[in-house]
């Protein structure tokens, strides 16, 4: 993930990141979305069709959030929830 701040400029923040650990996963396109009927909240994200988790998003109360890659093949866990159910759960 990179991004660049440039207060003042017409595009205050650019951000990139890649989705890269299984790129024969199926997903959904960015999009504003309410993942929860309960709240009131609208995030702006991909998703992950199998889990319904994000690996980066922007929710309309300000907050942002992401996953990276980084973690300990040797103590994965198959049967865990997704991480991608962490950036949501905070975006909401």
């Amino acid at each position: 993930m990179a991004w660049s701040w440039q207060p003042g400029h017409a595009q205050t923040l650019l951000l990139a990141a890649n989705r890269d650990e299984w790129l024969d996963r199926p997903t959904l396109p960015m999009r504003w979305w309410q993942p929860d009927p309960q709240l009131p909240v609208l995030v702006l994200s991909g998703r992950d069709s199998r889990s319904g988790g994000i690996w980066l998003g922007l929710s309309d109360t300000g907050r942002f959030a992401a996953v990276t890659n980084v973690r300990d093949p040797g103590r994965e866990r198959p049967q865990a929830p997704s991480r991608g159910l962490l950036p949501l759960r905070y975006l909401l």
